[in-house]
């Protein structure tokens, strides 16, 4: 529920969804893996994943797009989520991150039960495929390979940072202070430097994980929060369902939010915010007590194969 363009837009996805990705890569490390935890992943994707792009794609067609429609680029959209596709096709892109969560969680677990020799080479490709002579390739590979492999090329990097950083209480405490002040000043410095230099590839690799180890110095905080953990298992239908929510209320919104004056345009913003989160929520409280709504949020949930069965 923010900006989709702006300055403001480019600053905060520097951390924020990098959080959940780098997020996975703190538990503990399954070191047998079965067909069948590949498949809960998929499973657990996918379902939502292709609820809401019908959705999407449905109310797209119907509200706002003026091409005619195409098998071919739909399916192109739906295997090759990037977000201009997905933009033009469905109109959203915010439908890329289950394929490419998808993908780094497959990734994940391969590599937590490889032996070394394979770690290596998973971690080879990392850099190589994301060397800049290669990005030309990012939007011909599927299912979001090519940005799975950035968020896993963060998430190993910050676990290799805070198992050194973070090795006792006292650590963490002082790597959390200086993971802020360091936050701070790359923020800081990130205002206000050139448009070109605001792209360099050090600001995705530090924000991300200097981010996170604020985060994490506040895990014992954080984890007794009600609040926090409510949004944590609501998080997913909250993602999946708040475009539609902000752009609903728009429609209803009075005529004074086209107007030019910046304060009522920022009070009208901050009451849509809220009245989407708070109608998000609610319907989150909904949907989890009404079983086959549940299924499309967390399908193994109620499949026998993985052994649950609510």
């Amino acid at each position: 529920m923010i900006p989709t363009s702006g300055t403001l837009q480019q600053y905060v996805y520097l951390f924020h969804i990098s959080a959940f990705f780098i997020l996975p890569f703190f538990y503990a490390p399954r070191r047998q893996v079965a067909c069948k935890d590949y498949l809960k992943i998929i499973i657990n994707s996918y379902v939502p994943y292709t609820l809401f792009f019908i959705i999407a794609l449905t109310s797209y067609r119907l509200l706002k797009a003026e091409s005619p429609f195409s098998w071919p680029q739909t399916l192109m959209a739906y295997f090759y989520p990037v977000q201009w596709r997905l933009k033009s096709v469905v109109g959203y892109h915010f439908l890329w991150f289950l394929p490419a969560f998808c993908t780094m969680m497959i990734l994940k677990r391969w590599f937590d039960s490889a032996n070394i020799a394979v770690k290596s080479v998973i971690i080879g490709v990392c850099a190589g495929v994301l060397a800049p002579s290669v990005q030309c390739w990012a939007d011909r590979v599927p299912f979001d390979f090519n940005i799975a492999l950035g968020y896993f090329r963060l998430g190993i990097l910050a676990l290799l940072v805070y198992r050194i950083l973070f090795a006792t209480e006292a650590h963490k405490r002082i790597t959390g202070f200086l993971c802020l002040w360091c936050f701070i000043a790359c923020s800081l410095v990130w205002i206000r430097i050139s448009e070109t230099a605001r792209d360099a590839e050090i600001w995705r690799l530090l924000f991300p994980v200097v981010f996170f180890g604020i985060l994490l110095s506040l895990q014992d905080i954080l984890k007794r929060s009600k609040i926090l953990i409510f949004f944590g298992k609501a998080s997913l239908f909250i993602y999946l369902t708040n475009v539609f929510v902000f752009n609903a209320i728009l429609i209803v919104l009075p005529s004074a939010a086209n107007g030019s004056a910046m304060w009522p345009k920022v009070g009208i913003g901050i009451g849509v915010f809220a009245l989407t989160l708070m109608l998000t929520c609610s319907a989150s409280l909904l949907c989890s007590r009404i079983k086959w709504m549940d299924f499309f949020f967390h399908p193994t949930k109620y499949m026998t194969f993985f052994g649950v069965v609510r």
